[in-house]
Protein backbone atom coordinates (compact mmCIF):
# COMPACT_ATOMS: atom_id res chain seq x y z
CA UNK A 1 0.00 0.00 0.00
CA UNK A 2 2.88 2.36 0.86
CA UNK A 3 4.47 1.64 -2.53
CA UNK A 4 1.23 2.39 -4.38
CA UNK A 5 0.85 5.62 -2.42
CA UNK A 6 4.38 6.70 -3.30
CA UNK A 7 3.86 5.92 -6.98
CA UNK A 8 0.73 8.06 -7.10
CA UNK A 9 2.58 11.07 -5.70
CA UNK A 10 5.96 10.47 -7.29
CA UNK A 11 7.14 12.92 -9.96
CA UNK A 12 9.51 11.20 -12.34
CA UNK A 13 9.95 14.33 -14.43
CA UNK A 14 13.06 16.38 -13.75
CA UNK A 15 12.63 19.95 -12.45
CA UNK A 16 12.33 22.45 -15.28
CA UNK A 17 15.85 23.54 -16.21
CA UNK A 18 17.06 26.91 -17.31
CA UNK A 19 16.24 27.65 -20.97
CA UNK A 20 18.58 25.56 -23.09
CA UNK A 21 19.38 25.52 -26.76
CA UNK A 22 17.75 22.82 -28.84
CA UNK A 23 21.02 21.87 -30.46
CA UNK A 24 21.32 20.22 -33.83
CA UNK A 25 19.62 16.87 -34.20
CA UNK A 26 21.36 15.88 -37.40
CA UNK A 27 24.40 17.15 -39.22
CA UNK A 28 23.45 17.27 -42.89
CA UNK A 29 26.42 17.89 -45.13
CA UNK A 30 26.00 19.06 -48.70
CA UNK A 31 29.37 18.72 -50.37
CA UNK A 32 30.38 19.97 -53.78
CA UNK A 33 28.18 19.16 -56.75
CA UNK A 34 28.33 15.49 -57.59
CA UNK A 35 29.39 14.49 -54.07
CA UNK A 36 27.30 12.42 -51.67
CA UNK A 37 24.52 13.86 -49.53
CA UNK A 38 25.46 12.98 -45.96
CA UNK A 39 23.38 12.91 -42.79
CA UNK A 40 25.62 11.80 -39.95
CA UNK A 41 22.73 11.86 -37.45
CA UNK A 42 24.13 11.27 -33.97
CA UNK A 43 27.22 9.46 -35.20
CA UNK A 44 30.33 10.12 -33.15
CA UNK A 45 33.17 12.15 -34.55
CA UNK A 46 35.77 10.00 -36.33
CA UNK A 47 37.16 8.03 -33.38
CA UNK A 48 40.74 7.24 -32.45
CA UNK A 49 41.27 4.00 -34.29
CA UNK A 50 43.65 1.13 -33.57
CA UNK A 51 44.38 -1.54 -36.16
CA UNK A 52 41.41 -3.10 -37.99
CA UNK A 53 43.00 -2.56 -41.43
CA UNK A 54 41.92 -6.03 -42.52
CA UNK A 55 38.36 -5.52 -41.32
CA UNK A 56 38.13 -2.16 -43.11
CA UNK A 57 39.43 -3.74 -46.32
CA UNK A 58 36.87 -6.55 -46.06
CA UNK A 59 34.00 -4.10 -45.51
CA UNK A 60 35.17 -2.11 -48.53
CA UNK A 61 35.26 -5.26 -50.67
CA UNK A 62 31.78 -6.37 -49.61
CA UNK A 63 30.17 -2.93 -49.92
CA UNK A 64 31.88 -1.68 -53.10
CA UNK A 65 33.13 -4.59 -55.18
CA UNK A 66 30.53 -7.22 -54.25
CA UNK A 67 27.66 -4.76 -53.73
CA UNK A 68 26.27 -6.52 -50.65
CA UNK A 69 22.80 -5.40 -49.63
CA UNK A 70 23.22 -6.00 -45.88
CA UNK A 71 26.42 -6.17 -43.84
CA UNK A 72 26.31 -6.87 -40.09
CA UNK A 73 29.25 -6.10 -37.81
CA UNK A 74 28.90 -8.20 -34.66
CA UNK A 75 30.88 -8.32 -31.43
CA UNK A 76 30.78 -7.88 -27.67
CA UNK A 77 30.32 -4.49 -26.03
CA UNK A 78 33.35 -2.22 -26.25
CA UNK A 79 35.04 -4.25 -28.99
CA UNK A 80 34.91 -1.32 -31.44
CA UNK A 81 31.93 -1.99 -33.73
CA UNK A 82 30.74 1.62 -33.85
CA UNK A 83 34.28 2.95 -34.30
CA UNK A 84 34.78 0.57 -37.24
CA UNK A 85 31.55 1.45 -39.06
CA UNK A 86 31.98 5.20 -38.52
CA UNK A 87 35.50 4.98 -39.94
CA UNK A 88 34.23 2.89 -42.88
CA UNK A 89 31.37 5.31 -43.41
CA UNK A 90 33.75 8.25 -43.74
CA UNK A 91 36.23 6.37 -45.94
CA UNK A 92 33.59 4.98 -48.34
CA UNK A 93 31.13 7.90 -48.42
CA UNK A 94 32.33 9.14 -51.81
CA UNK A 95 31.12 5.89 -53.43
CA UNK A 96 27.49 6.57 -52.44
CA UNK A 97 24.96 9.22 -53.38
CA UNK A 98 23.44 9.37 -49.90
CA UNK A 99 24.99 8.39 -46.55
CA UNK A 100 22.64 8.15 -43.58
CA UNK A 101 23.57 7.15 -40.00
CA UNK A 102 21.08 6.41 -37.24
CA UNK A 103 21.64 5.00 -33.76
CA UNK A 104 19.06 2.55 -32.37
CA UNK A 105 20.28 2.71 -28.79
CA UNK A 106 17.12 4.58 -27.72
CA UNK A 107 15.00 1.86 -29.38
CA UNK A 108 12.82 3.92 -31.76
CA UNK A 109 9.85 2.17 -33.30
CA UNK A 110 10.35 0.84 -36.83
CA UNK A 111 7.75 3.30 -38.14
CA UNK A 112 9.54 6.24 -36.49
CA UNK A 113 12.89 5.19 -37.94
CA UNK A 114 11.45 4.77 -41.43
CA UNK A 115 9.71 8.16 -41.29
CA UNK A 116 13.00 9.74 -40.21
CA UNK A 117 14.97 8.08 -43.03
CA UNK A 118 12.34 8.88 -45.67
CA UNK A 119 12.36 12.55 -44.70
CA UNK A 120 16.10 12.61 -45.48
CA UNK A 121 15.86 10.55 -48.68
CA UNK A 122 12.84 12.49 -50.00
CA UNK A 123 12.76 15.79 -48.10
CA UNK A 124 9.15 16.63 -48.85
CA UNK A 125 6.09 16.06 -46.64
CA UNK A 126 5.41 12.35 -46.26
CA UNK A 127 2.45 11.00 -48.21
CA UNK A 128 -0.44 10.38 -45.82
CA UNK A 129 -1.09 7.15 -47.72
CA UNK A 130 2.05 5.70 -46.07
CA UNK A 131 -0.02 4.82 -43.07
CA UNK A 132 1.25 1.28 -42.55
CA UNK A 133 4.62 -0.37 -42.12
CA UNK A 134 4.64 -2.18 -45.48
CA UNK A 135 4.04 1.07 -47.39
CA UNK A 136 6.90 2.74 -45.57
CA UNK A 137 9.27 -0.15 -46.27
CA UNK A 138 8.24 -0.20 -49.93
CA UNK A 139 8.95 3.52 -50.23
CA UNK A 140 12.37 3.05 -48.60
CA UNK A 141 13.18 0.26 -51.07
CA UNK A 142 12.25 2.54 -53.96
CA UNK A 143 14.95 4.96 -52.79
CA UNK A 144 17.44 2.13 -52.22
CA UNK A 145 16.88 1.02 -55.84
CA UNK A 146 16.90 4.47 -57.47
CA UNK A 147 19.94 5.82 -55.56
CA UNK A 148 23.15 4.37 -54.17
CA UNK A 149 22.47 4.74 -50.43
CA UNK A 150 24.60 3.74 -47.45
CA UNK A 151 22.26 3.36 -44.47
CA UNK A 152 24.03 2.69 -41.17
CA UNK A 153 22.01 1.43 -38.17
CA UNK A 154 24.09 1.29 -34.99
CA UNK A 155 23.30 -0.64 -31.78
CA UNK A 156 20.69 -3.04 -33.17
CA UNK A 157 21.01 -5.10 -29.96
CA UNK A 158 18.86 -2.44 -28.24
CA UNK A 159 15.88 -3.96 -30.09
CA UNK A 160 16.63 -7.60 -29.30
CA UNK A 161 15.08 -9.57 -26.46
CA UNK A 162 17.17 -10.86 -23.59
CA UNK A 163 17.19 -14.36 -22.19
CA UNK A 164 17.62 -17.80 -23.66
CA UNK A 165 16.17 -17.04 -27.09
CA UNK A 166 18.93 -15.04 -28.74
CA UNK A 167 18.66 -12.67 -31.67
CA UNK A 168 14.89 -12.25 -31.64
CA UNK A 169 13.24 -8.85 -31.54
CA UNK A 170 11.52 -7.56 -28.44
CA UNK A 171 7.71 -7.33 -28.38
CA UNK A 172 6.63 -4.20 -30.22
CA UNK A 173 9.66 -4.21 -32.53
CA UNK A 174 8.61 -6.98 -34.91
CA UNK A 175 8.46 -4.44 -37.74
CA UNK A 176 12.26 -4.47 -37.86
CA UNK A 177 12.14 -8.17 -38.75
CA UNK A 178 10.12 -7.33 -41.85
CA UNK A 179 12.45 -4.43 -42.68
CA UNK A 180 15.61 -6.56 -42.42
CA UNK A 181 14.14 -9.40 -44.48
CA UNK A 182 12.90 -7.15 -47.28
CA UNK A 183 16.14 -5.15 -47.51
CA UNK A 184 18.11 -8.41 -47.58
CA UNK A 185 15.86 -10.21 -50.09
CA UNK A 186 15.00 -7.40 -52.50
CA UNK A 187 17.34 -6.39 -55.32
CA UNK A 188 18.73 -2.84 -54.96
CA UNK A 189 21.97 -0.91 -55.40
CA UNK A 190 22.38 0.25 -51.80
CA UNK A 191 23.89 -1.13 -48.58
CA UNK A 192 22.46 -1.47 -45.07
CA UNK A 193 25.35 -1.57 -42.57
CA UNK A 194 24.40 -2.80 -39.08
CA UNK A 195 26.17 -3.16 -35.73
CA UNK A 196 24.93 -5.49 -33.01
CA UNK A 197 26.17 -7.65 -30.17
CA UNK A 198 24.01 -10.49 -31.49
CA UNK A 199 23.08 -11.68 -34.95
CA UNK A 200 19.45 -10.83 -35.78
CA UNK A 201 17.54 -14.07 -36.33
CA UNK A 202 15.90 -12.64 -39.45
CA UNK A 203 19.24 -12.52 -41.30
CA UNK A 204 20.48 -16.03 -40.45
CA UNK A 205 18.78 -17.69 -43.41
CA UNK A 206 19.93 -14.97 -45.82
CA UNK A 207 23.64 -14.74 -45.01
CA UNK A 208 26.38 -16.68 -46.73
CA UNK A 209 29.84 -16.34 -48.28
CA UNK A 210 28.30 -15.86 -51.74
CA UNK A 211 25.13 -14.13 -50.58
CA UNK A 212 24.52 -10.35 -50.70
CA UNK A 213 24.03 -10.57 -46.91
CA UNK A 214 27.31 -10.87 -44.96
CA UNK A 215 28.41 -10.95 -41.33
CA UNK A 216 31.71 -9.67 -39.91
CA UNK A 217 32.49 -10.81 -36.36
CA UNK A 218 34.87 -8.52 -34.51
CA UNK A 219 37.28 -10.07 -32.02
CA UNK A 220 39.92 -8.41 -29.88
CA UNK A 221 42.57 -6.17 -31.36
CA UNK A 222 45.78 -7.70 -32.66
CA UNK A 223 48.93 -7.39 -30.55
CA UNK A 224 50.42 -4.46 -32.50
CA UNK A 225 47.22 -2.41 -32.18
CA UNK A 226 47.04 -3.16 -28.44
CA UNK A 227 50.67 -2.08 -28.01
CA UNK A 228 49.84 1.20 -29.75
CA UNK A 229 46.84 1.74 -27.46
CA UNK A 230 48.90 1.08 -24.31
CA UNK A 231 51.73 3.29 -25.56
CA UNK A 232 49.35 6.20 -26.14
CA UNK A 233 48.26 5.87 -22.52
CA UNK A 234 51.96 5.92 -21.54
CA UNK A 235 51.90 2.58 -19.74
CA UNK A 236 55.22 0.95 -18.95
CA UNK A 237 55.81 -2.80 -18.94
CA UNK A 238 57.77 -5.61 -20.46
CA UNK A 239 56.45 -7.31 -23.60
CA UNK A 240 55.37 -10.24 -21.41
CA UNK A 241 53.48 -7.94 -19.02
CA UNK A 242 51.78 -6.15 -21.89
CA UNK A 243 50.80 -9.47 -23.47
CA UNK A 244 49.35 -10.71 -20.18
CA UNK A 245 47.33 -7.51 -19.74
CA UNK A 246 45.99 -7.68 -23.29
CA UNK A 247 45.15 -11.37 -22.96
CA UNK A 248 43.33 -10.74 -19.68
CA UNK A 249 40.93 -8.36 -21.38
CA UNK A 250 40.79 -10.29 -24.67
CA UNK A 251 42.05 -7.30 -26.65
CA UNK A 252 38.86 -5.35 -25.95
CA UNK A 253 39.81 -1.72 -26.69
CA UNK A 254 37.30 -0.12 -24.31
CA UNK A 255 38.32 -2.42 -21.45
CA UNK A 256 41.98 -1.70 -22.13
CA UNK A 257 41.39 2.07 -22.18
CA UNK A 258 39.54 1.91 -18.86
CA UNK A 259 42.09 -0.30 -17.13
CA UNK A 260 44.92 1.85 -18.54
CA UNK A 261 43.54 4.82 -16.61
CA UNK A 262 43.38 2.70 -13.45
CA UNK A 263 47.01 1.64 -13.90
CA UNK A 264 48.04 5.23 -14.49
CA UNK A 265 46.22 6.56 -11.40
CA UNK A 266 47.02 3.78 -8.91
CA UNK A 267 50.32 2.32 -10.16
CA UNK A 268 52.03 5.26 -11.83
CA UNK A 269 51.51 3.73 -15.27
CA UNK A 270 53.46 0.55 -14.44
CA UNK A 271 51.77 -2.65 -15.60
CA UNK A 272 53.89 -5.00 -13.44
CA UNK A 273 52.67 -3.82 -10.02
CA UNK A 274 49.09 -3.90 -11.29
CA UNK A 275 49.46 -7.52 -12.39
CA UNK A 276 51.13 -8.40 -9.09
CA UNK A 277 48.27 -6.93 -7.09
CA UNK A 278 47.35 -10.30 -5.64
CA UNK A 279 43.60 -9.91 -6.13
CA UNK A 280 41.65 -10.99 -9.16
CA UNK A 281 42.92 -8.47 -11.68
CA UNK A 282 40.77 -9.40 -14.64
CA UNK A 283 37.01 -9.07 -14.66
CA UNK A 284 34.12 -8.27 -16.92
CA UNK A 285 33.55 -4.88 -18.49
CA UNK A 286 30.78 -4.32 -15.93
CA UNK A 287 33.28 -4.99 -13.12
CA UNK A 288 35.65 -2.43 -14.65
CA UNK A 289 32.86 0.13 -14.88
CA UNK A 290 31.88 -0.55 -11.25
CA UNK A 291 35.44 0.24 -10.19
CA UNK A 292 35.73 3.32 -12.39
CA UNK A 293 32.43 4.85 -11.28
CA UNK A 294 33.26 4.22 -7.61
CA UNK A 295 36.37 6.39 -8.02
CA UNK A 296 34.55 9.31 -9.64
CA UNK A 297 33.92 12.52 -7.76
CA UNK A 298 30.34 13.41 -6.80
CA UNK A 299 30.15 15.92 -9.64
CA UNK A 300 31.55 13.44 -12.17
CA UNK A 301 28.90 10.92 -11.10
CA UNK A 302 26.21 13.59 -11.44
CA UNK A 303 27.38 14.45 -14.96
CA UNK A 304 27.45 10.74 -15.85
CA UNK A 305 23.85 10.37 -14.64
CA UNK A 306 22.63 13.42 -16.55
CA UNK A 307 24.28 12.27 -19.76
CA UNK A 308 22.40 8.96 -19.42
CA UNK A 309 19.13 10.86 -18.91
CA UNK A 310 19.69 13.36 -21.76
CA UNK A 311 20.65 10.43 -24.08
CA UNK A 312 22.15 12.55 -26.87
CA UNK A 313 25.34 14.57 -27.45
CA UNK A 314 25.34 17.88 -25.56
CA UNK A 315 27.68 20.84 -25.19
CA UNK A 316 28.98 22.17 -21.88
CA UNK A 317 26.39 24.94 -21.88
CA UNK A 318 23.55 22.51 -22.60
CA UNK A 319 24.76 20.24 -19.79
CA UNK A 320 25.06 23.19 -17.43
CA UNK A 321 21.48 24.21 -18.23
CA UNK A 322 19.98 20.89 -17.08
CA UNK A 323 21.85 20.68 -13.77
CA UNK A 324 19.51 21.37 -10.86
CA UNK A 325 22.28 23.08 -8.86
CA UNK A 326 23.97 25.85 -10.89
CA UNK A 327 27.73 25.36 -11.10
CA UNK A 328 30.59 27.35 -12.63
CA UNK A 329 31.47 26.26 -16.14
CA UNK A 330 35.05 25.47 -15.10
CA UNK A 331 33.90 22.86 -12.57
CA UNK A 332 31.72 21.18 -15.18
CA UNK A 333 34.57 21.28 -17.70
CA UNK A 334 36.89 19.58 -15.19
CA UNK A 335 34.29 16.88 -14.52
CA UNK A 336 33.79 16.26 -18.24
CA UNK A 337 37.55 16.11 -18.80
CA UNK A 338 37.83 13.55 -15.98
CA UNK A 339 35.19 11.37 -17.66
CA UNK A 340 36.97 11.72 -21.00
CA UNK A 341 40.30 10.61 -19.50
CA UNK A 342 38.58 7.49 -18.20
CA UNK A 343 37.13 6.73 -21.67
CA UNK A 344 33.57 7.01 -20.35
CA UNK A 345 32.49 9.70 -22.83
CA UNK A 346 33.14 10.32 -26.51
CA UNK A 347 33.00 13.35 -28.77
CA UNK A 348 29.79 13.90 -30.68
CA UNK A 349 29.55 14.89 -34.32
CA UNK A 350 28.50 18.44 -33.41
CA UNK A 351 31.49 20.63 -32.49
CA UNK A 352 31.98 20.84 -28.74
CA UNK A 353 29.47 18.09 -27.96
CA UNK A 354 30.03 14.85 -26.07
CA UNK A 355 28.00 11.81 -25.05
CA UNK A 356 28.34 8.51 -23.21
CA UNK A 357 29.99 5.57 -24.91
CA UNK A 358 27.20 3.08 -25.75
CA UNK A 359 28.30 0.41 -23.27
CA UNK A 360 28.60 3.07 -20.57
CA UNK A 361 25.15 4.47 -21.41
CA UNK A 362 23.61 1.02 -20.98
CA UNK A 363 25.46 0.52 -17.68
CA UNK A 364 24.51 3.93 -16.21
CA UNK A 365 20.89 3.58 -17.36
CA UNK A 366 20.59 0.25 -15.51
CA UNK A 367 22.23 1.77 -12.43
CA UNK A 368 19.84 4.75 -12.45
CA UNK A 369 16.81 2.46 -12.59
CA UNK A 370 18.16 0.19 -9.84
CA UNK A 371 19.08 3.10 -7.55
CA UNK A 372 15.76 4.88 -8.08
CA UNK A 373 13.86 1.67 -7.34
CA UNK A 374 15.85 1.11 -4.15
CA UNK A 375 15.29 4.69 -2.96
CA UNK A 376 11.55 4.56 -3.57
CA UNK A 377 11.19 1.26 -1.71
CA UNK A 378 13.13 2.76 1.21
CA UNK A 379 11.06 5.95 1.16
CA UNK A 380 14.01 8.14 0.08
CA UNK A 381 13.73 10.21 -3.08
CA UNK A 382 17.00 12.17 -3.01
CA UNK A 383 18.31 10.94 -6.36
CA UNK A 384 14.98 11.38 -8.12
CA UNK A 385 14.69 14.91 -6.76
CA UNK A 386 18.21 15.69 -8.00
CA UNK A 387 17.88 14.07 -11.41
CA UNK A 388 14.39 12.99 -12.33
CA UNK A 389 14.21 10.44 -15.12
CA UNK A 390 12.38 12.46 -17.76
CA UNK A 391 12.78 16.07 -18.85
CA UNK A 392 9.67 18.17 -19.36
CA UNK A 393 11.43 20.44 -21.87
CA UNK A 394 13.20 17.72 -23.86
CA UNK A 395 12.34 17.10 -27.50
CA UNK A 396 9.46 14.70 -27.97
CA UNK A 397 11.63 11.85 -29.29
CA UNK A 398 14.10 12.24 -26.39
CA UNK A 399 11.29 12.34 -23.84
CA UNK A 400 9.76 9.21 -25.35
CA UNK A 401 13.13 7.46 -25.08
CA UNK A 402 13.43 8.54 -21.44
CA UNK A 403 10.01 7.15 -20.64
CA UNK A 404 10.64 3.93 -22.60
CA UNK A 405 14.12 3.18 -21.22
CA UNK A 406 14.06 4.77 -17.75
CA UNK A 407 10.56 5.40 -16.44
CA UNK A 408 8.81 2.23 -17.68
CA UNK A 409 11.61 -0.14 -16.51
CA UNK A 410 11.51 1.59 -13.10
CA UNK A 411 7.74 1.15 -12.78
CA UNK A 412 8.01 -2.49 -13.89
CA UNK A 413 10.73 -3.12 -11.35
CA UNK A 414 8.68 -1.56 -8.57
CA UNK A 415 5.55 -3.48 -9.51
CA UNK A 416 7.44 -6.77 -9.63
CA UNK A 417 8.87 -6.07 -6.16
CA UNK A 418 5.54 -5.14 -4.57
CA UNK A 419 3.74 -7.88 -2.64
Amino acid sequence: ALLSQQLRHLTLVAPLPVEQSSGIDHVLASPAAGGPRMDWGDALAVPTFYGREGELALLSQWMLQERCRVVSVLGMGGIGKSALVVSAMHQLAAHFQVVLFRSLRDAPSCEALLDDCLQVLAPQPLDLSLANLESRISRLLEHLRSSRVLLVLDNLESLLSEGEVRGHLRPGYEGYARLLRRVGETGHSSCLLLTSREKPAELRALEGSHSPVRVLRLVGLEAAACEQLLAEHELVGSPEEQARLVEGYAGNPLALKIVAQTIDELFGGEIGPFLAGGTAVFGSLADLLDEQVARLSALEQTVLSWLAIVREPVTLEELRAVLVTPLPGMQILEAVEGLRRRSLIERGQRPGSFTLQSVVLEYVTAELVAQASSEIQQGRLARLIEHGLSQAQAREDVRQAQERLLVVPLLNRLLSASP
